[in-house]
């Protein structure tokens, strides 16, 4: 299956938006880094402009994500949130010189928790879309990725989208997966939660199938012989969301990607927590 493109996609303009969630109690952990010592002279200066360096310097990056969607962002047995967006946020703040925390909660009030003010960032899988490109300043995108069909180990029936037609399609809601399935015709779309209820809907067979992005569709399948990958459909790029004003945090979060991109970071992260899903 055709994977995903790290950087260089830093300036693809195609913008759909694509996600994950977490479970319905808040699950809060807290990462913290610090600068270090050879951060380049780019990553180390403070952003011109904007309106969010100055508190995020002093108080912290308050970071918040959807930890039900691995390899981009789980919780493991102490219930600590870990994954690619993790690990890469982290190595992002060092680049930067600030403190980052996490907090999960429920993907559908991500956005809104980022408006509100409760959080300085989102890195949760989130492909960029124009709407909300409206309501949230995206960064560079650091991925792009391909949507995919998950099926019943036993199913012969669907193979691409055109066959889902009849079927019922399981999707989280709020994210791009629900918007591409409503345009499928004849699809009969079940909206959920969680990914992971998703998931469990369709292993119990109350479900034909589901849409995920590849990586996770990937991990999925992996975890479980009882169900497989049907078909690919089209995805997108995904990308660090911030509030609209903080142009400040965005021109530090841009110079940062670059810097891992072009010191290995990027790639080394992406052989520890997609390796076995690269083709």
């Amino acid at each position: 299956m055709n994977m995903k493109a790290f950087f260089p996609m830093l300036l693809l303009g195609s913008l759909t938006l694509s996600a994950c969630n977490a479970p319905k109690e808040e699950t809060k952990t807290t990462t913290t880094t610090t600068a270090s010592a050879g951060q380049t002279e780019t990553a180390a200066a403070p952003a011109s402009g904007g309106a969010c360096m100055e508190r995020i310097r002093k108080d912290g990056l308050r970071v918040i994500t959807s930890p039900d969607y691995p390899p981009y962002e789980s919780t493991n047995e102490q219930n600590e949130i870990v994954g690619f967006d993790v690990d890469m946020v982290n190595a992002l703040a060092q680049e930067i010189g600030v403190e980052a925390k996490f907090t999960g909660q429920g993907f559908d009030g991500l956005i809104p928790s980022l408006i509100s003010g409760r959080a300085d960032l989102i890195a949760a899988g989130l492909t960029m879309t124009e709407e909300r490109a409206k309501s949230v300043a995206f960064s560079d995108p650091y991925e792009e990725t391909k949507n995919v069909i998950v099926v019943s180990a036993k199913d012969t029936a669907i193979k691409d989208a055109a066959t889902l037609n009849g079927k019922t399609v399981g999707v989280q809601l709020g994210t791009v997966q629900a918007d591409v399935a409503e345009k499928i015709a004849g699809a009969d779309v079940r909206t959920f939660n969680l990914f992971s209820e998703a998931l469990a809907a369709l292993k119990s067979g109350q479900i034909d199938s589901m849409i995920v992005d590849a990586p996770a569709g990937q991990n999925y399948v992996k975890a479980n012989s009882d169900i497989k990958l049907a078909g690919e459909m089209d995805g997108g790029n995904k990308a660090l969301a911030t509030q609209l004003e903080c142009t400040d945090l965005v021109a530090e979060l841009n110079a940062a990607l670059a810097t891992l991109q072009q010191n290995g970071e990027l790639d080394k992260l992406r052989a520890k927590w997609f390796s076995d899903q690269a083709q």
